[in-house]
């Protein structure tokens, strides 16, 4: 199935009330269906329509919207980037100053502490409840 992708991205800029005026041109089964959800126009109709009616909803803008489960058209069609962006544009990723594998060993020392200290407060913690249970 083929349609026009240079209609396709022109009426994708379209805003709601354009757009709904179109489908009841093109198709009036299609415009019973369609409704505003927030600022999207969405038709509620299963994914695997005719190909004609397809054709229509691809050419006016609309996408399949898994998330909600209809044809969706949100007016904000962006066409795909040709041009990557300067890297001044994007900003730089640094790398950290050192990872974990070459941080100081006394920062391991103090994490293996805490760990021994917690499991030796969880013996405690079940002595305790041996205690209890064993006095009760």
């Amino acid at each position: 199935m083929t349609y026009d992708k240079r209609k396709s991205w022109t009426n994708g800029q379209l805003p709601p009330d354009r757009v709904t005026a179109l489908l009841r041109r093109v198709s009036a089964r299609l415009a019973g269906l369609a409704g505003l959800r927030g600022r999207v126009v969405c038709v509620s109709a299963p994914r695997d329509l005719p190909d004609v009616e397809v054709r229509d909803l691809l050419e006016l803008g609309f996408y399949w919207g898994n998330r909600r489960g209809c044809w969706a058209h949100s007016g904000e069609y962006r066409q795909p980037q040709t041009q990557p962006k300067p890297a001044a544009a994007i900003g730089t990723m640094e790398k950290p100053a050192q990872d974990q594998r070459s941080m100081p060993e006394a920062v391991f020392t103090l994490d293996r502490g805490r760990i021994a200290a917690a499991m030796e407060n969880s013996r405690q913690a079940a002595q305790l409840i041996q205690n209890a249970i064993a006095g009760a």
